[in-house]
């Protein structure tokens, strides 16, 4: 998902892969998927993460967001256990794993 863009479901689609863009300026919208239980969060254009990232975007009618927690996180191609991923109605934030604190 690129700035501005729209990733549109066209029927039942569950995904398993999400790539964004994180260098862009506007935000995307992934409109209508449902996210699977497992599956890769591929972020690229990421620079450093200073203990926490926001990469905001637009989740549009789409079930399972909360399954991307539990997702492999991949960054600029290389699979991260230095990162985490939360995911939320306005995008998806990047942490540093360790202790982490999450309030919803």
């Amino acid at each position: 998902v690129a700035s501005n863009a729209v990733l549109e479901a066209l029927g039942d689609v569950e995904l398993k892969t999400l790539s964004v863009d994180a260098s862009g300026a506007g935000n995307g919208t992934v409109k209508g998927f449902a996210f699977a239980s497992a599956g890769v969060l591929a972020v690229k254009g990421l620079s450093a993460v200073p203990g926490r990232l926001d990469v905001p975007f637009t989740f549009d009618h789409c079930t399972g967001i909360e399954n991307i927690s539990k997702w492999t996180l991949v960054i600029d191609g290389a699979p991260s256990k230095k990162y985490c991923a939360r995911a939320s109605d306005s995008g998806v934030s990047i942490f540093s794993t360790g202790t982490l604190i999450y309030i919803k």
